[in-house]
C-alpha cells in the first residue's frame, strides 16, 4: 500500500502542477511499522487572491442570472 501511495502521489504531481501553481510542495509520507491498523492523515492548505475569487464568482453568476 506504501509503494502504491508513492506510485499516486508522484505520478499525480506533475500532472497537479500543469494545472495549478503550487509554490511550495510539501509531501510527507511517512510509515509506522508498529502501528495496530492502517491510518492517514493529511493537510491541506489553499489561498487564492481576491481578484481572482472576484473574476471566478462573477463569471459564474452572470450566466445564472441571466
Amino acid at each position: 500500500m506504501y509503494g502504491g501511495l508513492h506510485a499516486l502521489v508522484w505520478t499525480g504531481m506533475p500532472a497537479l502542477e500543469k494545472l495549478v501553481v503550487i509554490r511550495d510542495p510539501g509531501i510527507h509520507l511517512g510509515i509506522d511499522f508498529d502501528a495496530q491498523e492502517t491510518r492517514a492523515e493529511g493537510e491541506l492548505g489553499i489561498s487564492i487572491r481576491l481578484g481572482t475569487l472576484i473574476a471566478v464568482g462573477t463569471q459564474l453568476a452572470v450566466p445564472a442570472i441571466g
